[in-house]
């Protein structure tokens, strides 16, 4: 092994894979490349008068070091082939995304919109089922059978018969009315499953910004622990503290570590989720580049309910299928007209002794509707349209309820999170700062600044709980909304 590769770790600690992988490429392609003529050793010259035809035969030395190159080159690239991947996947989970990326990401990739967008073929299929022009196949009848009379005289006879069933009642235009109608009610569909990724994506991605504080605290308070054990273990060598003091920082920093690590644990499955949600590579979740901002006003419940009457889309669906049942039950109405069936028969008669007779007829028939009139699917639309009416109104009602349970939530959550942020949240750095230097100077014993510690602390997590529930809430209050909220009451998911 090279004095180069034996040094490689060092060099390259600190630096991300495609950097190191990089350098490596290029310092190995430097040391690969030939030397200049008036440079080249006995076995380049040895090699060249090869080339050129001398009687000169190369040495083993020289055939080592033609090859050296091209081994160096065929390596390299086997390795950045094999680690390709995870170069780029480590690059990938370095990237932060906004909110709006994330939507956008997720518009075109997200499981649930693609299987949404697969049951749209369902209106395709229905389309395709009433475009014929004529609903039934044609029928043909043959027969041919022999003839015989009293004179024993022998021929036979034959026919052909064609005919056609025929809408005349307009079945087929209602038939592609029901179809498209089905197309807007799995659009409205599709709009509410967008809707919903909205807000399962939202919970999430506030979720993690919170997780991300969390872990951004919990690093502060364990490097305040770290400092608090260096100044006990300096007071201890100079006789000014006592043993326990120690062990009390020593154990203060490992319960620090431990909130540490669960709080990056929380941060990384929040991140998972939103790979798993958005579509997103789940090697490589994507990073939140949005930090935690006051709490906004809240817009007024009228103004709310109003917007939410004409603009949510569950109820686009319920209205879509209102729509479609009622098309449907013109439909199974128009399709208990009798249909008539045209056609034309060809016949010949035989006759013994005699010629035959050529016969051409055209013909007409029509089912009379005495016992079968469509009944059972006439009921059937007609049920469905009942229920399909009932359903939006009471979606109307429930939605109204869910709008104003939402308010409230995000009114009470807005009003608790502004006390912390006011009063909990800029007083931390103060707070160590008094304790460390109290400490320090002998003024507190360490016990006291690890309760205070835990105090502060447990202050940090009730604010960051309320910033949780001033988020969910924020985000269930626009999913009962239906639409976004204005830009001023947003928060949390802008950069």
């Amino acid at each position: 092994m090279s004095r180069y590769h034996r040094a490689l770790p060092a060099r390259c600690s600190g630096l991300r894979p495609a950097k190191v992988l990089v350098g490596v490429l290029r310092n190995t392609l430097a040391r690969a490349r030939p030397p200049a003529v008036e440079e080249q050793p006995t076995c380049a010259r040895n090699l060249d008068a090869v080339t050129r035809g001398s009687p000169r035969r190369p040495t083993q030395a020289a055939a080592r070091a033609s090859k050296a190159p091209r081994t160096w080159k065929a390596v390299l690239a086997l390795a950045c082939l094999l680690h390709l991947p995870q170069l780029a996947a480590a690059e990938a989970s370095e990237r932060d995304v906004s909110l709006e990326e994330l939507l956008a990401y997720a518009d075109t990739h997200a499981p649930a919109l693609q299987l949404a967008a697969r049951r749209r073929g369902y209106a395709e299929a229905a389309r395709a089922d009433a475009a014929p022009w004529l609903r039934d196949n044609p029928s043909l009848e043959l027969g041919a059978g022999p003839r015989f009379d009293r004179a024993e005289g022998r021929d036979y006879d034959l026919f052909a018969s064609l005919s056609q069933p025929v809408e005349i009642a307009g079945e087929r235009g209602l038939r592609l009315t029901a179809a498209a109608r089905a197309g807007e009610r799995l659009d409205a569909e599709t709009a509410a499953v967008r809707w919903e990724l909205r807000r399962a994506l939202g919970v999430l991605y506030r979720t993690a910004v919170v997780a991300r504080e969390r872990v951004s605290i919990a690093q502060h308070l364990e490097g305040f622990a770290q400092q608090m054990l260096e100044i006990a273990r300096r007071r201890l060598a100079a006789g000014d503290a006592s043993a326990i003091d120690v062990r009390v920082a020593e154990t203060d920093l490992a319960q620090l570590q431990q909130a540490r690590v669960s709080a990056q644990q929380e941060l990384r499955m929040a991140r998972i989720g939103l790979a798993e949600v958005s579509g997103w590579p789940i090697e490589s979740p994507p990073g939140v580049a949005a930090a935690l901002t006051p709490p906004a006003p809240v817009p007024a419940l009228g103004s709310l309910l109003e917007a939410a009457r004409v603009a949510h889309p569950e109820l686009r669906v319920r209205r879509a299928a209102l729509t479609e049942a009622r098309a449907r039950v013109k439909l199974a109405d128009r399709e208990a007209w009798p249909a008539p069936s045209i056609g034309v028969q060809f016949a010949r008669e035989g006759s013994a002794g005699s010629p035959a007779n050529y016969i051409l007829l055209g013909r007409l028939g029509i089912a009379l509707p005495f016992w079968q009139q469509n009944q059972g699917e006439r009921a059937r639309s007609r049920v469905d349209a009942e229920v399909a009416q009932a359903d939006a109104q009471l979606h109307a009602r429930a939605i109204r309820a869910r709008i104003a349970r939402a308010h409230a939530e995000l009114s009470g959550a807005a009003e608790r999170l502004a006390l912390y942020t006011t009063s909990v949240a800029p007083q931390l750095e103060d707070s160590l700062s008094l304790l460390r230097r109290g400490f320090e100077a002998g003024e507190l014993p360490l016990l006291e600044v690890a309760v205070a510690r835990e105090r502060f602390w447990a202050a940090q997590r009730d604010a960051l709980s309320a910033y949780t529930d001033y988020y969910r809430a924020l985000v269930e209050l626009e999913y009962a909304l239906g639409t976004p909220l204005p830009a001023a009451a947003q928060s949390g998911g802008a950069p």
